[in-house]
C-alpha cells in the first residue's frame, strides 16, 4: 500500500504522540505527517526534549533527512540549529547525538527507522551522504523568469540534496508576496513522481484552500494542481520522491482566488482534523 493522497493538513492539527514505529526514537514525541503501510518510510515532526542525549555511536537501517525548525541537535560534535540540513543514509554511524535546549526537527525515512549497528565510514553510502548544512548561508538561486506559468511567484530555490541515481531532490522554494497570475487565471501542472511538501512561512492560496505554515501534503504523481499566489510570500521544503521532479503544463486555465474554499483532501483517519481551517494567532 502506498501512501494516501493528501492535500493537505496542518500539522498543528495533529496530536503529538510518544515516539515513533520502528522503536528507533522512543525517548521522544513524534507527529507522523504521513507513512507508507507496506515500507514503513515516514515522513514526521520530531521533538527532542530538553536535555535529550544518546551517549555513544549508534545508527538506522533507513535514511534520516532532517530539517531543523526550531531549537538545536547535536549530532558528532556538529551542531544543527534552526534551517540546517542533513542526509543520513542507512549505517551512517552518529556519535554522542544530545539537544541540551530541545530541538523541533522535520524528518523523513526511506524506510522503516530501526535502529542498526553502524558501519565503518568507508562502508556508508558516500555518494547520499550530506553531513550538515547551513541553509541559511545558501545563496537564493531564482527560477522562472523564462516561464510565463512561474514568472508571477518572483521564484527562488536552494538545492539541498539531488540522488546520483533516481534523481529525486530536496530543496527550498520561495515566492515573493503580491504573486498571483496576472490575468487572474493560471495553468495547472503535474508531475510523474510524488511531490512532497511542508510550509516553513507565509501563506499560499491553491489546491485544497489557504495553507499556513505548517501546511503539509502529499500528492501522488500525475494530479492536477494549482494555480497558486500568495499575499504574503512564502518558503517551502520541497522533495521529489520517485524521480526527477519536471513541470507539465494544462492547455486550459481556471480562475485564481487569494481566498479559495477550504476543501483539503485527505485519508478518513485525518479527515476530522483536517475538517476546520486552521488560523495562527494575530498580532
Amino acid at each position: 500500500m502506498a501512501r494516501p493522497y493528501i492535500e493537505f493538513i496542518q500539522a498543528q492539527q495533529l496530536d503529538w504522540a510518544k515516539g515513533l514505529p520502528g522503536r528507533a526514537f522512543d525517548d521522544v514525541d513524534a507527529r507522523i505527517l504521513s507513512q507508507d503501510g507496506e515500507t514503513g518510510a515516514m515522513s514526521a515532526i520530531l521533538r527532542y526534549p530538553p536535555g535529550w542525549s544518546r551517549p555513544g555511536s549508534h545508527g538506522l537501517a533507513a535514511t534520516e533527512e532532517l530539517f531543523v525548525l526550531d531549537g538545536a541537535l547535536e549530532i558528532g560534535g556538529v551542531t544543527y540549529q534552526p534551517h540546517h540540513y542533513a542526509n543520513l543514509p542507512p549505517l551512517y554511524a552518529r556519535q554522542d547525538a544530545r539537544s541540551p535546549r530541545g530541538a523541533t526537527v522535520l524528518t523523513f525515512f526511506d524506510r522503516l527507522p530501526e535502529k542498526a549497528l553502524p558501519a565503518a565510514a568507508g562502508e556508508w553510502d558516500l555518494a547520499r551522504v550530506i553531513p550538515h548544512v547551513d541553509v541559511v548561508a545558501m545563496p537564493w538561486e531564482w527560477v522562472g523568469a523564462d516561464d510565463p506559468n512561474l514568472k508571477h511567484l518572483g521564484a527562488g530555490i536552494k538545492r539541498l540534496r539531488r540522488d546520483p541515481e533516481t534523481g529525486e531532490t530536496s530543496f527550498l522554494f520561495c515566492s515573493g508576496p503580491h504573486s498571483r497570475p496576472l490575468s487572474g487565471y493560471g495553468r495547472q501542472e503535474t508531475h510523474t513522481v510524488v511531490e512532497e511538501s511542508f510550509l516553513l512561512a507565509g501563506e499560499i492560496a491553491g489546491t485544497g484552500g489557504l495553507r499556513r505554515p505548517g501546511a503539509y501534503f502529499w500528492r501522488p504523481p500525475l494530479l492536477r494542481h494549482g494555480p497558486f499566489g500568495t499575499l504574503t510570500g512564502t518558503m517551502s521544503f520541497i522533495r521529489a520522491v520517485g524521480g526527477r521532479l519536471e513541470d507539465t503544463w494544462t492547455a486550459d486555465e481556471i480562475a485564481f482566488d487569494f481566498a479559495p474554499k477550504h476543501q483539503p483532501f485527505v485519508p478518513a483517519e485525518l479527515a476530522e482534523a483536517a475538517a476546520k481551517e486552521w488560523t495562527p494567532p494575530r498580532w
